[in-house]
């Protein structure tokens, strides 16, 4: 089985291709309009990368989606949950409290007790983790920061987990970063940002590589932290 945040972003990968497959053809096109003919192009293989780094970013949103339910639906107690995980939690609500006058903080203090003191009790099930507060921190899915996301549930290192390749993990960090690069730098009008054919090439088959990949090794996580049979 699969995730179905895996299946969104396989059919999102059909969407890019589909893209691709759709740039612009040169037939007889004037010399005096030759250059929107390139500029076109080149505005495909641009769109194509702000398309695929969006559904691989809401890969990693949604496979977090399914993480944060599967654990909800288990019931744990509250030492099982991952410490990183229920401090994410309590982050957001905390630094608001620090905002707050002194005098002011008795009605967050009730919301905030009602909502997380399970999250800290021991032999309390836990069944209302914020999907939301996990991934509030992160501003795009640079591979440093996907690491770090799984760093929460107690995977040191995911690259490494999901191939033994030095080579493999190295090129998968690279294409990554690149997309994610690529991507904000179009977000930001950078011009120069001008991916070639086989840019897009790589970027589809690393998110593809790297997602497969992914699924399988954080359903086993999942379930050993649950001791349970795997969520997909």
């Amino acid at each position: 089985m699969a995730s179905r945040a895996l299946g969104e972003l396989i059919a999102g990968l059909d969407e890019v291709r589909s893209l691709r497959s759709h740039v612009p053809y040169r037939k007889s096109v004037p010399r005096e309009t030759a250059h929107h003919w390139r500029a076109a192009r080149i505005a495909n293989r641009r769109a194509c990368v702000v398309l695929l780094c969006s559904h691989y970013e809401r890969y990693v949103y949604g496979i977090n989606e399914e993480a944060i339910d599967f654990l909800n639906s288990c019931s744990l107690l509250s030492e099982r949950i991952p410490e990183s995980v229920r401090l994410l939690q309590v982050k957001l609500p905390i630094d608001e409290l620090s905002r707050q006058q002194w005098d002011s903080r008795a009605p967050k203090l009730y919301e905030f007790a009602l909502n997380h003191a399970a999250h800290w009790s021991p032999g309390a099930p836990v069944t209302n983790l914020d999907a939301a507060a996990i991934l509030s921190w992160m501003k795009s899915p640079k591979p440093r920061d996907v690491k770090r996301y799984f760093l929460c549930f107690g995977e040191e290192d995911i690259f490494s987990r999901i191939t033994r390749s030095e080579n493999t993990r190295r090129d998968l960090f690279r294409h990554l970063q690149g997309l994610v690069d690529s991507r904000n730098g179009i977000a930001h009008g950078d011009s120069t940002v001008q991916p070639l054919p086989t840019d897009i090439t790589e970027y589809c088959s690393t998110v593809l590589k790297f997602a497969t990949r992914v699924d399988r090794v954080f359903s086993r996580l999942l379930a050993r932290i649950a001791r349970t049979s795997h969520p997909w």
